[in-house]
């Protein structure tokens, strides 16, 4: 019992409900007591006397039950110590089994989860044992064992009984109050965890807006950029074409004039002069390839060049080629050549874009072949489908691994750097972007000293897209 009050874990209150429920078992219980005692002998009156008068705490509870605060209860343990007491005198003091039920006003207590109120109880219960000792020694309340027996006993059992159901209660609620703390522990350490992670998340999603906000910084930067970009584009594009269409009436009177004057026309001319009009006349077709490549590749990048395919022979187009370019490579010294395997080999194309195609890759090939080397041109019907447009010459040859970089616009090798070639780096790349809008490609077969051979790709009708 004095476990039960040192514990200090329990934190009972019982309902009211509860309350009178308890109250109500002790009455019982009295009333039990009462049928106890007169079933053994002991007259009526003495036992209903005795039932009324130990059922008076739990009568007074019951009736001042609504009274506010802790007032109905301490009501109670006081009438319970006080009729202890006076049980306890009258039946033999100190050894009195009545004593026993002065540990109910302390057990009560510690079943509404009031501590102040049972160490109270404990103190008072302690006094009114001291008072009843000393009462009974003096010879107060002097009523013959007889008369009560046995309801001292009887009284002591039933105190027991209605105690043990008490302790049991608080045993229940001090489990209660454990799972309850356990829950709650769990509970708080999962709501800590919880928070944690919730706190990293929250860093997690600043971090990610921060660097979404950034994202989209770069971003607008990027398409500023971009628009900037294709403005200056726009604007490159639009002056190539004015500057090219500048050039292109001069240009024009020149090749007409170098023309009537390379075949003396109006009149015979001395041999020096001839030349003169056979080197202007080359310059002009030379730099009215570079005019057409610009205006071309201009058209080209900003998508508004269209090719109209049709059937067209590859071996006509090389053989003027060969009569438009052969006063270059004679001067040069190189020997131009057309072979085929039949006799007329056909491409769907674009008549003019074939025409600058091979144009430029005879044109670069004789800028690039030493003095006595040859170019040959080969035209060729594909195993599968569309044909082929090859150029070979016996020059230094061109890097398969640089090859990629000069099909870029204005990009020229490293070889033709040191070698002082005058050229703008346009013939591969117009050639190329040529190749691509009929459907078809470029491809390089090169060694080292060897030379090389660029060959076109036109597909075959039906298979034709146009990037």
């Amino acid at each position: 019992m004095i476990k039960i009050i040192q514990h200090n874990a329990v934190n009972t209150v019982l309902t009211p409900s509860e309350v009178t429920e308890q109250r109500a078992t002790w009455i019982l219980l009295c009333l039990v007591i009462l049928l106890v005692l007169w079933i053994s002998g002991t007259s009526l009156l003495v036992s209903t006397f005795v039932c009324a008068i130990v059922s008076l705490p739990a009568i007074a509870q019951i009736m001042t039950s609504k009274l506010q605060g802790e007032t109905s209860h301490e009501l109670e343990m006081a009438v319970w110590i006080v009729v202890v007491m006076i049980g306890a005198t009258a039946t033999g003091g100190a050894v009195s089994a009545v004593s026993v039920a002065f540990f109910i006003p302390v057990v009560t207590a510690l079943s509404l989860g009031r501590k102040r109120q049972a160490i109270e109880a404990s103190a008072f219960s302690v006094l009114g044992f001291c008072l009843a000792a000393l009462l009974s020694r003096m010879g107060f309340l002097p009523i013959e064992p007889k008369l009560l027996n046995p309801a001292p006993a009887m009284f002591a059992l039933v105190s027991l009984i209605y105690m043990a159901s008490l302790v049991r209660k608080i045993q229940l609620a001090d489990n209660s109050a454990g799972t309850l703390a356990r829950v709650r522990e769990q509970a708080s350490h999962q709501i800590s965890r919880l928070s944690k992670q919730k706190e990293i998340l929250v860093n997690r999603l600043e971090t990610s807006s921060q660097r979404l906000a950034h994202a989209r910084k770069e971003f607008s930067q990027e398409q500023d950029k971009n628009a900037d970009l294709e403005r200056t584009l726009d604007q490159r594009a639009l002056y190539y074409a004015k500057t090219s269409h500048e050039l292109r009436t001069p240009l024009n009177a020149i090749l007409g004039f170098s023309e009537v004057m390379k075949e003396e026309l109006y009149g015979e001319l001395p041999e020096k002069y001839k030349e003169y009009a056979q080197m202007i006349h080359e310059g002009g077709k030379s730099l009215q390839l570079t005019v057409d490549d610009v205006l071309d590749l201009t058209k080209i990048e900003s998508g508004n060049y269209e090719i109209r395919p049709e059937k067209v022979s590859l071996t006509e187009i090389m053989w003027d080629m060969v009569r438009f370019l052969s006063d270059q490579a004679r001067r040069s010294e190189v020997k131009l050549s057309v072979s085929s395997k039949s006799k007329d080999v056909e491409a769907f194309a674009d008549p003019r874009a074939v025409r600058q195609i091979a144009q430029n890759l005879v044109s670069n090939a004789i800028k690039f072949t030493p003095h006595g080397g040859s170019i040959a041109i080969t035209v060729r019907e594909d195993e599968e489908s569309g044909a082929w447009l090859s150029v070979k010459d016996t020059g230094a040859g061109i890097d398969p691994e640089v090859f990629e970089d000069i099909l870029k616009p204005f990009v020229q090798t490293e070889a033709a750097n040191k070698a002082n070639k005058v050229g703008t780096g346009l013939g591969l790349s117009v050639a190329n972007a040529f190749a691509k809008l009929h459907g078809g490609h470029m491809q390089l077969d090169s060694e080292a000293g060897e030379g090389s051979v660029i060959s076109v790709f036109f597909p075959e009708e039906g298979k034709h897209s146009q990037e």
